[in-house]
């Protein structure tokens, strides 16, 4: 006995064979993955039970294997061989039971090896049809995709369109309050901003270029700076030089052009 492993060339009928009910069709098989596959009529082995001349019946299939004299092994299902590969199982310590009724397991023996089945040429029918489903499966097939929503497509644009004006309302009372707040800060009607106009800009640039009305403001500054000076540090005190005594209380008009005219040396006395 042994544990066979099908490929996907290979498929086995549990049901005995009729002529009378045989249909000739291709068989499906589903895998392990839980996709179904398609086998060859000729790949499928069947069995069925006849009755021998002396009154006992014995089973018959359409499959054999077949020992050759080099010592490999093959197995036949009609026309079409396949390559035997054994392996040891004895390790796995595998058994064969038959259910009786009541729960009563019957053992008929261990297994004690392992089968798996291979087309034996590429040019076989099986091989063939082996390529053909392994190209099928990695074949891209544009497909009509079914799509059933959850939601009522026409309540679906109604929302959407709500949304979309919500949004665009929104928008609007946002730009009315920055106009609003914008307008708080702009200049009255009435009242207009300076600008800059050509012919400012050429009366600025005469006063620049006049030497003599420089020199006066730079001489009315210096005067007013002295003048801040003797009022501040010398008030009151006592002027010693080439000039008589006087008290630098009251400075007018005249004794500060004078001042500023004459180049006389002061000491102060602190």
């Amino acid at each position: 006995m042994a544990t066979i492993r099908l490929s996907n060339v290979i498929g086995i009928d549990p049901n005995p064979f009729d002529p009378m009910t045989y249909v000739d069709e291709d068989h499906y098989v589903t895998d392990e993955s839980g996709s179904k596959r398609c086998i060859p009529h000729t790949n499928i082995i069947r069995w069925r039970e006849v009755k021998n001349p002396d009154g006992t019946t014995s089973v018959e299939s359409n499959a054999r294997f077949v020992t050759w004299s080099d010592g490999s092994l093959q197995l036949l299902i009609g026309n079409e061989a396949f390559n035997v590969s054994e392996q040891d199982a004895r390790d796995i310590q595998s058994q064969l039971f038959v259910k009786h009724e009541k729960g009563i397991y019957q053992s008929q023996g261990k297994i004690p090896r392992k089968m798996k089945f291979m087309p034996s040429s590429l040019s076989s029918n099986s091989h063939r049809s082996l390529t053909a489903l392994v190209e099928s499966r990695n074949k891209k097939v544009n497909k009509v995709r079914h799509y059933e929503p959850e939601v009522d497509p026409e309540k679906l644009v109604e929302q959407n369109e709500k949304v979309e004006r919500q949004m665009s309302k929104a928008s609007k009372q946002l730009d009315k309050k920055k106009q609003k707040a914008t307008g708080k800060y702009k200049r009255p009607k009435g009242r207009k901003e300076r600008q800059l106009t050509p012919g400012f800009l050429e009366d600025e640039h005469q006063l620049d270029l006049d030497p003599e009305m420089e020199a006066k403001a730079e001489k009315r500054i210096m005067n007013a700076k002295k003048k801040f000076e003797l009022e501040r540090g010398y008030k009151g005190k006592e002027v010693k030089g080439s000039l008589s005594h006087l008290k630098v209380e009251e400075i007018g008009g005249e004794e500060e052009e004078a001042y500023e005219d004459s180049d006389v040396d002061a000491e102060f006395k602190i």
